[in-house]
């Protein structure tokens, strides 16, 4: 009987003072790409979503297929259990609103209702 690869499938996130690293094997590569596929074959104005621990991860009981490392800075920021990467398909205009900040690099607390 073969293997479920559902059930083989694992991801790594690391938070760090210098970026957000995602590892995966296999398993877990062909499953995002699946699940990216679907976004870019979406309509932008829909803005589908893929959050990484939520579609990808395990629900039940046991071991996450998806789990979360961070380092002392990153655990004073964020909540390792909270924790979410996601991914969005979005419209031209979504990313020049984005955009106009990049210079400051500062991302306003209002960004979303912009």
């Amino acid at each position: 009987m073969p293997t479920n690869p559902n059930r083989r499938r694992e991801f790594c996130v690391t938070v760090e003072e210098d970026g957000v690293w995602v590892y995966a094997n296999r398993d877990g590569l062909k499953a995002l790409i699946e699940r990216i596929g679907v976004i870019a074959a979406s309509r932008p104005s829909e803005h589908y979503e893929l959050h990484l621990r939520w579609h990808l991860g395990s629900h039940g009981k046991g071991r996450n297929r998806v789990f979360v490392l961070m380092d002392d800075k990153a655990r004073t920021a964020h909540s390792r259990e909270r924790f979410e990467v996601t991914l969005m398909a979005v419209e031209p205009k979504d990313l020049r609103r984005l955009r106009r900040h990049e210079k400051t690099g500062r991302l306003p607390g209002n960004w979303r209702q912009e």
